[in-house]
């Protein structure tokens, strides 16, 4: 089974559940990531661009916290698992990650990023752990939305 998304080269969905084993018992954040307007991207400039749009976000992503915690787990959908033990940080991150989409194509687009965090000091259950992030995240892209 491969464990690399073909188009970014990233550590895919299978990968992500496989490595999130490895961190039962532990403190651990997720950050679950979905771009925002991307099918304005896709449909407005192309397919081309759209794919070009999620190797940069995927490169993005991977130059502030390394190859080994990024994943895209399928679409326009990507995670991070963030071992170190600091919220603050970790959102200052994820906002330098967002400037940098934000930037990746016409500012008529609207292209962005919208990031749900997830904690737990003793990961258990990963589908609950997992779950909670991505309700966050559409939380996050539902106050965008209404601002």
């Amino acid at each position: 089974i491969s464990y690399r998304d073909a188009l970014t080269g990233a550590k895919n969905r299978g990968c992500f559940y496989e490595d999130l084993k490895g961190y039962i018992g532990k403190e651990l954040y997720l950050a679950y990531c979905d771009l925002d307007n991307f099918k304005v991207v896709n449909d407005t400039l192309g397919h081309a661009e759209g794919d070009r749009v999620l190797c940069d976000c995927m490169g993005a992503l991977v130059a502030e916290f390394g190859d080994e915690y990024v994943y895209r787990l399928g679409g326009d959908e990507f995670a991070v698992i963030y071992t170190r033990v600091d919220s603050c940080e970790l959102l200052e991150r994820l906002k330098k990650v967002s400037n940098v989409v934000s930037g990746l194509t016409e500012e008529r687009i609207g292209l962005g990023m919208s990031c749900g965090v997830s904690h737990t000091n003793d990961l258990q259950d990963i589908e609950v752990f997992v779950r909670k992030g991505d309700e966050d995240m559409y939380r996050v892209k539902g106050d965008r939305k209404r601002d």
